[in-house]
Order: C-alpha cells, then structure tokens, then sequence
C-alpha cells in the first residue's frame, strides 16, 4: 500500500474526532469492505466511553489500522496495513492494541503513552508461546477459542513487526472544548 492510502486513511480520522475531544486514543481497523470492523477509544482522563465520532465512508483496498493520539496541541496517528484476519479477530486486536495504551498524569492533563509491546519477531514468538503454555495449562471449552485469538494476535505483530508505519503529527485546527 502506498504512502499515499495511509496518509488518507490518517486524514480521514482526523476529520473525524470532535472538537470537543480535548484528549484521548482513538484505534480504528479499516477494510475493503467496511468503514471500520472495531475502533476503541479512550478519551479525557482515561473514561472509556463510546465513539464520539460519526460513521465516515473510507475507501480502503486492504485491512489498515490507525492508532491516534490526541492531546491539546497535537494529533498523532500511526497507520500501518494489516494482515487479512477474520473479521471477529479484529475487535480482539483492537482490544489488545488499547491494553499497550498507559495514561499518565501530567500538569496540564492526561498524557496517552504506548506501553512496551515486542519489538522484534523473535520476541513476538516468545510472548506467543508463553501464551499458549499458559492456555493449554487452562482445561475446558475456552482452550480452543483463546488459543485461535493467541495465534490471530501473533499474526497481527508479525505484520506489525514487518509492515511499514506512516506517522504523522498535525497541531489541533479547532478550538479546544471549555
């Protein structure tokens, strides 16, 4: 995909967060085939509430998901394309990606972080396998199922680890709410 298609997948959001959003994490999943399979956010001091945004209409030829962080000056967005899931393992890696999501306190308000995640493949794998021992250590009906989402969520950091990231930074275009 190129640079191009994420930066207007990054826009699109963008043009989406209402002004009154003051700050806050916004992870959406886009596909060909709809708007957003799952999109999470956290928005002023950490209150999970739901989507503040409208549905919006975004073409897109291949699974992306855009993580943006919203503070009083800026907005930050990280779009990066993913690879082809079931559409039930979306909302699970949404989930999963607002977990790596810290807040911290900070003199003028919350101040939204990334928490550590694997940082290369061979870590990825470790964490996966540490998993699935704790999975299969597990008995009854859930075995399976938690053990498809471990290899669905080891799927997505593979492709999160070896696909190329767009960021970039915009400063707020609207009055802060009051």
């Amino acid at each position: 995909m190129k640079d191009e298609k994420l930066e207007a997948v990054a826009k699109e959001v963008f043009l989406s967060i209402p002004p009154d959003v003051r700050t806050g994490v916004f992870i959406d999943v886009f596909t060909p085939c709809d708007w957003h399979h799952a999109a999470q956010c956290m928005v002023d001091y950490a209150g999970i509430l739901d989507d503040p945004r409208e549905p919006f209409n975004l073409v897109c030829d291949m699974p992306v998901i855009c993580t943006t962080a919203v503070t009083e000056k800026t907005v930050v967005s990280d779009v990066r394309p993913l690879v082809g899931l079931p559409d039930d393992a979306y909302d699970d890696i949404v989930a999963g990606e607002m977990d790596y999501v810290v807040v911290r306190s900070a003199t003028d308000g919350p101040v939204y972080v990334e928490g550590i995640r694997p940082d290369d493949v061979e870590q990825a794998y470790d964490e996966y396998l540490d998993e699935m021992i704790d999975i299969m250590a597990g008995s009854g009906r859930d075995v399976l199922q938690d053990a498809l989402e471990a290899a669905q969520w080891l799927a997505y950091r593979l492709s999160e680890l070896t696909q190329r990231h767009l960021v970039l930074e915009r400063s707020r275009t609207w009055k802060l709410a009051e």
